[in-house]
């Protein structure tokens, strides 16, 4: 069972991501979801903060955390730390071949819903074509 010690190290562990998430990403919600109209510029200087590489760690850190909660909720797993960390790089996650009843996390998921869509949209792209 975790220990008072742990959930403090959790605590200083979700702080640290807390402090990229309001430093980084807050700004970019809260201008997606509370503006209609955004200018080029405006957007151009919320995402010039942003790397790929570094949502891609975010989104597996927190999800490390979610998961860390719900093993100790439901199954009174622990430790809490250190979270462990799945596939992060989207290049990497399309090189990976995993089997069709294997359990694959959410971000491996989100990859290959995109690469569905994008492929539904380019077979669209080709039969809308004027001939």
């Amino acid at each position: 069972m975790p220990t008072s010690d742990d959930f403090r190290k959790l605590k200083k562990y979700i702080q640290s991501q807390k402090k990229t998430y309001q430093e980084v990403y807050a700004p970019i919600r809260h201008h997606f979801g509370h503006r209609i109209y955004i200018k080029n510029e405006e957007i151009q200087v919320l995402f010039n903060k942003v790397k790929i590489k570094d949502i891609e760690k975010f989104y597996v850190r927190l999800y490390g955390v979610h998961e860390a909660l719900w093993q100790l909720y439901h199954n009174g797993r622990g430790p809490l730390l250190p979270i462990r960390e799945k596939k992060y790089s989207t290049k990497n996650i399309l090189k990976s071949r995993y089997k069709q009843h294997e359990q694959r996390p959410a971000n491996v998921q989100f990859v290959e819903e995109v690469k569905i869509a994008l492929k539904l949209l380019k077979t669209g792209l080709k039969e809308g074509k004027p001939k």
